[in-house]
């Protein structure tokens, strides 16, 4: 079973991932990072132009599943930028006071799970801001109650299907 320990330090390296990716490029591609039975980290990033159709999201969601399956992690994290907002939409995006994110949605075998949310501030002059959004990540932090969602309860959904 996974340790508190082994969750801290995955996410806290994960975290730096994030940070060191979008430092690099401003931008963060969709990408799943797996910490395996041993304790290392893999890291799977995702074509954006996958992402552009519910098609393209489908077959993402279920490569994941099937990765998971085979290589069976003790943890999982799902990272990708997002539109955010504070109205009741169905599509964020088409908010005209939208926020851009990126969401990091942790997973565990013990189903202790975890969002954190960084809000993605753009400078005028150019510089980009990464800042923890504390209130939305306590929000939509789900424990053991899980969430919804096409990219959410990864490895629920392959142990599902493993058994």
């Amino acid at each position: 079973m996974i340790t508190k320990s082994e969750k801290d330090t995955f996410k806290m390296k994960v975290v730096q991932f994030v940070m060191s990716k979008f430092n690099e490029e401003n931008k963060l591609p969709p990408t799943a990072l797996i910490l395996n039975r041993k304790g290392a980290n893999k890291i799977f990033p995702i074509p954006h132009f996958l992402m552009d159709n519910d098609r393209g999201k489908d077959k993402v969601h279920q490569l994941i599943i099937e990765a998971l399956i085979l290589l069976d992690p003790k943890g999982f994290c799902f990272t990708t930028e997002a539109w955010a907002s504070t109205q009741m939409v169905d599509k964020p995006s088409k908010d005209p006071d939208r926020d851009e994110i990126i969401m990091l949605a942790f997973e565990f075998e013990d189903d202790d799970n975890e969002i954190m949310v960084f809000k993605i501030e753009r400078h005028d002059d150019g510089a980009v801001s990464l800042l923890l959004d504390h209130e939305r990540t306590s929000k939509m932090s789900y424990g053991n109650t899980g969430i919804g969602g096409r990219f959410s309860n990864f490895l629920k959904d392959a142990r599902k299907a493993r058994n």
